[in-house]
Order: C-alpha cells, then sequence, then structure tokens
C-alpha cells in the first residue's frame, strides 16, 4: 500500500515529510478534552478544544469535498500537500525552533492554507507538513 510503504515513521514524502498520525487529526479522529480539565488547566483545556474543534471542520470539509479516510482519501491528501510545495507563499512565521511558511491551495471552494515546518529554519531541508488550515471561500453564484 502506498501510505505505508512511503510515509511509515514519518520518512520522506516526495517533497515534504508528513506524520501518518496526521491522518487522524485531518479526518476527525481527535478526543474531545476533558471537561474536568476546563476547571484545573483552563489553558491546556482551551487548546485541546481547538484542535479537537479544527479536527472535526476538516473532517466534514474534507468528507464534502469526496475526500475519505482511506487509501485513496489520503492519496487525494498528499496530492494536495505536494501541490503545495509549488504554491506561492502567503505567510512566513520565524520561531524559536525553525520557520512555518503557509502556502495556498484552492480545491472547489476551499483554500487550504497549508503550513510547511522547516526545522532550525534551514530552507534545504524537506519540510514537514504541520497543520492544515480550511476556509470555504465565498460564492460568486
Amino acid at each position: 500500500m502506498f501510505l505505508s510503504r512511503h510515509i511509515k515513521g514519518g520518512k520522506n514524502v516526495s517533497r515534504f515529510n508528513l506524520d501518518p498520525k496526521k491522518f487522524d487529526y485531518f479526518f476527525g479522529k481527535v478526543a474531545p478534552p476533558p471537561i474536568s480539565l476546563k476547571a484545573t488547566d483552563p489553558k491546556k483545556y482551551k487548546k485541546l478544544k481547538h484542535n479537537y474543534d479544527r479536527s472535526q471542520q476538516l473532517k466534514k470539509i474534507f468528507e464534502s469535498k469526496g475526500i475519505s479516510n482511506n487509501a485513496e482519501g489520503q492519496q487525494k491528501l498528499l496530492d494536495i500537500f505536494e501541490r503545495g510545495t509549488n504554491s506561492p507563499k502567503i505567510a512566513e512565521h520565524v520561531g524559536d525552533y525553525g520557520t512555518t511558511v503557509t502556502r495556498a491551495v484552492v480545491k472547489d471552494d476551499v483554500k487550504l492554507e497549508i503550513k510547511y515546518f522547516y526545522p532550525k529554519g534551514d530552507m534545504d531541508v524537506t519540510p514537514n507538513v504541520v497543520t492544515v488550515i480550511p476556509k470555504v471561500l465565498k460564492s460568486t453564484k
């Protein structure tokens, strides 16, 4: 199977790296945070809730575009991430651990902002896909 052969253990996939566990995030398999955390650690609760909500949003959008959590759907995402490596840079953030470059790919009526992380800011290494932010475009109808 393509996915296990090419991304097992986060190995290089063409022009980017992708941790295979990211598919859980992309397809809504993130557990909601325990409600008890809201009282004991509200900051952590907020972060986990954001991750859960984003995971559910991605699942809904991907499924509406015919991208399911199976080998074919995962391949479609890999193809989108590959396209993103050639898309214009729309943002760049330099942090303590490296540089994150955001590139956009439009699929139907959704703009996917893909974040590629370059460890230590080394722009010559193969970046890691760290997240995707979907933005539904306004209809022109």
